[in-house]
């Protein structure tokens, strides 16, 4: 089963080789590579090496991803808000809710039904999260928040960034929003810098080069061999970490060019990032449906397994209405924060 993508299948030529074919689909599963056995056993093909000769058949290997059910949440009109991990639950995963009141709230009341109404049984870890095991299907949950009569003393989120302590607090344009853990981790880690002195430019473009520089720091920097990449010069501050990851099938380029300073888009992230994690050996497993999301179905052929797989490890989130929006071009400040969450969630 499955659909090897039109025109990406090369012709043997002795004494020459070929690479075998790598963007495999099927749904409900993860392709988990070629084998030249019909149980898929051993270490996957990549390649038919210049000495073989004669017919060869291979046999695709799959990983079953069962189905997810991203819950129905029920956001309070006002006093807080609500977030629930992971947000693509499994049927038998432990599913956690973490309300947050605003100042001056707190928690009234937690509900969760299942998908025909009936309540799911609820366990309070008293640290201000609660947890549940997830049924077959979809859960509803319910959140409400009542008015403190006393309100706290003090602020209990402390502002990294004013009082001196964030490694970002040099640059002026970073802000305490969803940007600043990603910017904190990336620049307290070494993985990304400012564009400046004091700029970051969260903002900003993030380049192919960009992206691969900052996986070949993760890597410790190691050694590399020539570069096959016309448009690479020597010399430059991409140039080892480009030759790294094309010599360790995370990046392809295409037409013997890699475009080292063209802007990123989201699915080519996604599949950089999904190739980075099977060159580890990290758990790929995790996938969601794209076609819960309007343009969902706008992702390309090459890039729906990492993007599902981005997706389902909470890696990367919706934007505006419900788009994923594969072929926008991801920001220095998106980077850094998908970068944050591979780093916690995946690589630890």
């Amino acid at each position: 089963g499955g659909t090897i993508r039109e025109g990406n299948v090369t012709e043997y030529t002795y004494g020459v080789g070929a690479k075998l074919p790598v963007f495999v689909t099927k749904t409900g599963y993860n392709f988990a590579g070629w084998y030249d056995n019909k149980e898929c056993m051993g270490r996957p093909v990549t390649e038919i090496t210049t000495t073989d000769f004669g017919d060869k058949t291979f046999y695709a290997g799959w990983i079953y991803t069962p189905p997810t059910y991203p819950p129905i949440v029920n956001q309070p009109e006002e006093g807080g808000t609500v977030t629930v991990s992971p947000k693509y639950p499994i049927q038998g995963s432990k599913v956690t809710i973490t309300p947050e009141p605003d100042e001056g709230y707190e928690v009234d009341e937690i509900t969760v039904t299942d998908k025909n109404g009936n309540p799911v049984e609820l366990t309070d870890n008293g640290d201000g999260t609660y947890t549940f095991k997830q049924p077959y299907g979809k859960v509803t949950i319910t959140v409400t928040f009542n008015e403190t009569e006393v309100e706290p003393e003090t602020d209990p989120v402390k502002d990294c960034l004013k009082d001196g302590t964030c490694p970002a607090s040099k640059f002026t344009d970073v802000k305490m929003d969803w940007t600043h853990d990603g910017i904190h981790y990336c620049v307290e880690n070494g993985l990304m810098n400012g564009e400046g002195d004091t700029t970051f430019n969260p903002d900003g473009q993030s380049a192919r080069a960009m992206l691969v520089t900052v996986l070949y720091r993760l890597e410790g920097e190691p050694e590399v061999g020539e570069c096959t990449f016309s448009d690479i010069p020597e010399g430059e501050w991409y140039t080892d970490a480009v030759i790294w990851a094309a010599e360790n099938k995370i990046v392809e380029g295409y037409d013997g060019k890699f475009d080292p300073t063209g802007d990123i888009t989201r699915e080519q992230f996604a599949t950089i990032l999904y190739r980075y994690a099977v060159y580890k050996g990290y758990d790929v497993t995790a996938s969601a449906d794209l076609t819960a999301f309007a343009d969902g179905e706008a992702t390309a052929d090459w890039a729906e397994t990492a993007m599902s797989w981005a997706v389902g490890a909470g890696l990367f989130e919706g934007k505006g209405e419900n788009n994923l929006d594969p072929t926008g071009k991801a920001t220095r400040a998106e980077m850094a924060a998908i970068l944050y969450r591979f780093c916690e969630n995946v690589a630890e």
